[in-house]
Parts: structure tokens; sequence; C-alpha cells
């Protein structure tokens, strides 16, 4: 070290002091610095911030425990190391001297060697969490700046998009936030959730690659023709985010989004759980968007046509929970007169107010159902296999009287 490291002693026996700054300053390396309470000994470590606290314990008024937790909770202080000796060597007091912070405890009497070599392994140490703290924070700074450009490459993704197709770009924000609700809804950690919500942002970003007649028709019109060169757009978007280590995971995603749950689909033919989970839920909101394109004012029908998919385009699970998204937040009237309940509070006499179909597809009951108790015992049973995916809706006003046996 070019400086030489300040160490500071705290004893208040005079004899004992002696030999402990005796013995450091035989390192020529330190810088030995002195007190005879802890008192003193605050004020000197806030002017002089040592790199290492010696501390007896049995001090007058304010014991080296004490002392040591004045220094670990001060801001100026915290990271110094800080020993403590003491003539109790039991496990108690030891226990007790982790727990205020000290980074060391010696017992009295105190050997010559082992305080030399107890103190440079200590300060060896410091030098190592040192560098390992300016490699945490030159790190974090790093990542902080990875990240601004990471989203800035985004972001501009977006404008080329909203340049070549404006209509995507609403689309685009409509599928991030849809992603949002069904993976709340799965229960995908924080990860997932990330990828999954850019993969719905930039899921139509391969669409910058088709030319502007195509992009300007509406799919409605399009010849077979046109169907073939519009199909491309999920392989072009893996091609242009693929190479960005952010996005490995979510071109994936946009590669195989328009894959049919019965392997009829594009690119790669893949079926079931062949497809990744996050593709299969924007095949399903491609889906979505599509029928509204269509039929632009009419969540009923886009619902109507959901159910017909299931099985075939769209994987089972993910087509009821986009219809169930449909139903209740596209079209919130249609909660009304109408109760959220559980599976396991089901009552005899209750009328469905939405088909119950678990999540392989099978239709138990149809909306306006009145249950029964065998009914309730059947579903029950079943949930156990073959669960219902998607919220439970009762009729408030329909709940019948209880059926007579």
């Amino acid at each position: 070290m070019s400086e030489k490291v300040k160490i500071l002693v705290v004893e208040d026996e005079p004899i004992s002091l002696q030999i402990l700054v005796h013995t450091l300053r035989s390192a020529e390396q330190y810088e030995i610095l002195s007190a005879t309470n802890a008192e003193d000994a605050f004020l000197i470590a806030q002017r002089e911030l040592p790199l290492l606290i010696i501390s007896d314990y049995h001090m007058p008024r304010i014991n080296g425990f004490q002392f040591c937790r004045m220094v670990k909770t001060h801001p100026d202080l915290g990271r110094t190391i800080f020993v403590v000796c003491s003539a109790a060597g039991d496990v108690a007091s030891k226990h007790e001297g982790v727990n205020v912070g000290a980074d060391d405890y010696i017992t009295k009497p105190v050997d010559r060697d082992e305080m030399l070599l107890r103190v440079r392994a200590l300060l060896r140490l410091k030098t190592l969490q040192d560098e390992l703290a300016e490699d945490k924070k030159q790190l974090e700074i790093l990542n902080k700046e990875l990240q601004e450009d990471f989203h800035g490459i985004v972001e501009l993704l977006m404008k080329v998009l909203a340049l070549r197709a404006p209509e995507a770009v609403a689309r685009a924000e409509q599928s991030s936030t849809l992603c949002g609700w069904i993976s709340d809804r799965l229960g995908m950690d924080e990860n997932e959730k990330r990828t999954f919500s850019l993969a719905g942002r930039l899921k139509e970003i391969g669409k910058i690659s088709l030319p502007d007649e195509l992009l300007r028709k509406p799919i409605v019109e399009y010849s077979v023709s046109d169907r073939d060169r519009f199909e491309k757009y999920p392989v072009l978007g893996q091609l242009l985010v693929g190479d960005i280590p952010q996005l490995k995971d979510v071109a994936l995603l946009l590669r195989h989004q328009n894959e049919n749950y019965d392997g009829t689909g594009y690119p790669d033919r893949l079926t079931r759980s062949q497809i990744p989970l996050g593709a299969r839920i924007l095949r399903g909101i491609n889906h979505m968007q599509e029928i509204l394109e269509i039929h632009r004012h009419s969540p009923s029908v886009v619902c109507e046509k959901l159910m017909d998919s299931l099985g075939t385009a769209l994987d089972p699970k993910v087509g009821l929970l986009i219809e169930e998204y449909m139903r209740v937040v596209v079209d919130p009237t249609w909660v009304r007169g109408k109760q959220c309940i559980q599976l396991e509070d089901l009552k005899e006499g209750m009328v469905i107010a939405c088909d119950l179909i678990t999540g392989r597809g099978m239709l138990l009951l149809s909306k306006d159902s009145k249950l029964t108790n065998s009914q309730i015992d059947h579903l029950l049973s079943l949930s156990h296999f073959d669960p219902i995916i998607h919220e439970i809706y009762i009729h408030k006003t329909a709940i019948a009287q209880p059926v007579a046996m």
C-alpha cells in the first residue's frame, strides 16, 4: 500500500494499550491511533476514518460491543473492520460480538504474532471486499447503461414499425396489456413476464420487411399469394431481433407465434407442447386481433370464433383465457348482474352465466345451466385432472331454490 493503513486501538488499561500499540507499530505499514475510552475513540474514528479498530470489551461507560454498534451504524464508518478483545472467551460472548457487527473476536491475553497475523488477514479481506464493492458498483452502472441502450433499441424498432404499419403499434400495445393479464393469471415469474411482454410488443416487427402494398391491404382482401407472403413475417421478426442478446428468448416466441395447436401452422408445424407457451398465447392474441379486424364492434362474435378454434388453431387453455378477457375486460358490461365465484363455493340452484370448459377444451356445462348437487360433485372430481381454467360466473338474480330430490 502506498499510504500507511490507519488502525485505532482502544484500551482503558495503560499497559495493555502500550503493548498493543508497540506490537502494531512494529509493522511499519501501519499508522497507529489510540484512545482510552469509547467516547474519545468515536471522535477520533469520525475524524481519521481508520480502516480497522481494535477495542477492549471492558471499558467505563461504553463497553466494546456498544462501541462496535456505534461504529457499524455510522454512515461513514459502517464498513470499518472492528475487532473486540476480551478476557471472556466463551461462545456466548463471541456470539454476542457477531450479533453487534464485530468482524473478529480475540481472547486476551493477546499473542503478539497472532495479533499481527489476524490484522494482516483482516486488512487483506477488507481490500478484497472494497474491490468487490467497486466491481459491483461498476457492474450496476454498466447494467444500467446496457438497459438504457436496450430500451432505446426496442423503442427504435417500435418507431420503425409505426412508420411502416401504423396500426401494428396499437395492436402491440393491446398485446402487451393482454400479455400482462394472462401472465398474472398463469403465475409467471418476473423474467417470464418481461420476455412475454416484450414479445407482445414486438410480435409484428417482421412486417417492416414486407412490401407497402401488402401492409396497406386489409387482411380480408388478401389473395392466396398475399397470404403466403404475409405469413413469413414471424420468421422475418426472428431474424431482425435474434442477434440482440436480450431478445433471444423473444425471437423464439416471434418465430412460432403462428403455429397452430393441431400442427397445421407456420413455419415449423409444431404441435401442442412443442410450441412454447408464450408463442401459443401470441397465436391466440393474433387470432383475436384478426377476428376483431373483421368484426370490429362485436366482442361476442370474437368470443364465439375463439371457442370454435379451441384444439385446432388455439391451445384450449389460451383460448379460454382470451375469451374471458374479451368478456370481462374488453366488454365490462357483461359482468353486470353476474358474480365471480370459486369452484368450491358453488351451490345447488345457482345458474351458470358462462360455459364451463376445462383446460383441455371439454364442455362441462353450458351457460344458463342450473346446478344440481351431482353436477357440483362431478365438477369437483374433474378439477383434479382437467381443471376449469377461466373464472366461473353465476347470475346474481337467477339463483334458484335448491332442486327437490
